[in-house]
């Protein structure tokens, strides 16, 4: 359950297109300026040559009230669904924000 600090953070997944390449990241919405947060962005591609996970994690400090966290590039086909699951913590390890988004074939 997110912290009351953070009942106004909000969180989500941007997708950009670049050739064969889909690209991952995470907007962070957040009024909490000086919190340090930590975040995971993971990725699963599913399709007709398999599935591929794909995580990234890091650290940091509210300097804007709008962050992008992460970037993961995953060679995609118009066969391939993508899902996304995001969480953003507080130094205490509390949720601040989360969100999944589904990115069916095309």
């Amino acid at each position: 359950m997110p912290t009351e600090a953070a009942e106004h953070c909000a969180l989500d997944v941007i997708q950009t297109e670049e050739r064969d390449l889909s690209r991952y990241q995470l907007s962070l919405q957040c009024p909490a300026l000086g919190k340090a947060f930590r975040y995971e962005i993971k990725v699963k591609k599913t399709g007709p040559g398999g599935s591929s996970n794909t995580s990234q994690s890091g650290k940091g400090v509210m300097d804007a009230t709008t962050l992008t966290l992460g970037n993961i590039k995953v060679n995609t086909s118009p066969q391939d669904n993508v899902e996304v699951t995001g969480t953003v913590r507080d130094s205490d390890n509390q949720l601040i924000a989360e969100t999944s988004k589904s990115f069916p074939s095309k």
